[in-house]
């Protein structure tokens, strides 16, 4: 075997512009762009040339290349599957299933070109050993590589996360095991996963909705907050992502309070709103009017809750309270600017 692999490859390099072993003891040769294979003997195999041959493993058929179009051939040349469709992937290690293309639509199919699905799907894509699939109607599922369906393709949505894959389906939604596909919390009304900082580290947390009440899952889909409240405040960031942080800002009966992680109140549940400036103050609403508070339990309010609206931007603090005032914002305490009319 090798020693006349070896001689074959010296005589066969004059000829051809690329030389890849395939098997044990066959070529694929290129010269220029089309291809074809070579036996031990150094014969051409096929009188046909390929403008593509390719393989992923040497008990399985060749993935041929003509006028466009891909089919199979096997190692003695034979056409194993027509030349019919526009792309050709082998999805098994066993060499008996394929994902093809035929019309602009995808289908997963046998080596003999028989359908296991129908020629309806968009492009799918592999995460893990199993294919995300979009059907005509933009429904979306999950197949195996060998084109069974482990998630029917009627969800609304697929999300690929770092632990997980999320599915939502009308107003459902659900985390799933991302090697195993089962269900690893209950079905919700809707699961948003959104950058957690504690100030020490960023991880991929949960907001929860169930019947119009909010909880927070952690990073292994772990219950952290149950569905309690009527809303839990997240942020927006530059990168479109949403971000919660602590404490966090959530409410209950209608009215906002602060809460660390534990659900330690740090704030009482009395405002229309909160808006943190950092951790230590916070702008608040009661009806159409703001003040200003320095968090703590009781809160210590530094601005009466008498204007008609208070702005922050960096260390500037500016309010409305029939004029204008304007305020410098410095830890935990603000100063009031000396042209603030008396």
């Amino acid at each position: 075997g090798i020693m006349s692999l070896m001689s074959l490859s010296d005589n066969v390099e004059l000829t051809w512009d690329d030389v890849t072993l395939y098997g044990l003891d066959m070529l694929i040769v290129r010269k220029e762009s089309l291809y074809n294979l070579v036996s031990p003997q150094g014969e051409l195999i096929s009188p046909q040339w390929y403008s593509q041959l390719t393989f992923s493993g040497s008990s399985k058929p060749l993935i041929a290349s003509l006028d466009g179009k891909y089919g199979l051939i096997d190692k003695a040349g034979r056409v194993l599957l027509r030349f019919n469709y526009e792309y050709l992937e082998s999805t098994t290690d066993d060499g008996k299933v394929f994902l093809a293309k035929k019309h602009g639509k995808y289908a997963f199919i046998s080596r003999e070109g028989k359908e296991i699905t129908h020629f309806n799907f968009l492009k799918p894509y592999r995460i893990e050993n199993y294919y995300v699939v979009v059907s005509n109607n933009f429904k979306t599922g999950i197949l195996s590589s060998s084109g069974q369906v482990l998630v029917p393709a009627d969800q609304d949505e697929i999300v690929n996360l770092r632990n997980f894959i999320l599915i939502r389906k009308h107003n459902s939604s659900q985390l799933l095991n991302r090697y195993t596909l089962q269900p690893i919390t209950e079905t919700f009304d809707e699961i948003q996963p959104v950058d957690f900082n504690d100030g020490s580290s960023e991880r991929t947390f949960f907001i929860t909705t169930k019947s119009g009440r909010k909880g927070i899952l952690g990073e292994y889909a772990n219950t952290i907050i149950e569905n309690n409240y009527n809303d839990i405040v997240m942020y927006g960031k530059q990168n479109n992502r949403l971000m919660l942080a602590t404490p966090l800002i959530v409410a209950k009966n209608g009215k906002y309070g602060l809460i660390d992680i534990d659900q330690n109140v740090i704030l009482e549940f009395g405002y229309d709103s909160i808006m943190l400036l950092n951790s230590q103050l916070a702008i608040v609403q009661l009806g159409n009017r703001f003040g200003l508070i320095e968090i703590s339990n009781p809160p210590n309010l530094l601005l009466p809750i008498e204007y008609q609206f208070l702005s922050a931007k960096e260390d500037k603090l500016v309010g409305y309270r029939s004029k204008f005032y304007t305020y410098k914002i410095q830890g935990n305490r603000i100063i009031e600017n000396s042209e603030n009319e008396k």
